[in-house]
């Protein structure tokens, strides 16, 4: 399974930001889109890691064992994430197109090997036997 096409950056902060939260409808409002966009972000995560990361009812969202793992994981990530964003702009990069994009490309290839490297973390973690 390759997630680095269907999950990113934004997908885990929401992540992060209901399970702080537990309503999609807070988050919503925080971040001016609709709950159901919220809601199936999320589904859409959970469909990509093909497991539950919330209980969800009529009253409330709760974290499933998963979803607290992978909790752990999504704040790392988007620690990490910020971290090489800051580094990016407190570094003084020349204005000469050629020697900026491998800068760039390595950050993002390094967040698409971190991304790998959960899906395998946490697929050990949860019992998941790869696919293919």
């Amino acid at each position: 399974m390759d997630l680095t096409n269907s999950i990113d950056i934004r997908t885990l902060r929401f992540f992060i930001s209901v399970y702080n939260a537990q309503n999609f409808s807070n988050v919503a409002r925080k971040e001016d889109v609709s709950a159901s966009m919220i809601s199936r972000t999320i589904q859409q995560l959970e469909d990509a890691l093909d497991q539950q990361l919330f209980y969800r009812n009529t009253r409330a969202i709760t974290p499933t064992e998963s979803g607290k793992l992978f909790f752990e994981y999504a704040k790392r990530i988007t620690e990490q994430f910020d971290e090489a964003q800051k580094a990016l702009q407190d570094k003084t990069i020349e204005p000469s197109a050629h020697k900026s994009l491998p800068v760039l490309t390595g950050v993002v290839a390094g967040w698409a090997d971190a991304v790998k490297y959960l899906w395998f973390d946490l697929s050990d973690a949860i019992g998941l036997q790869p696919s293919g």
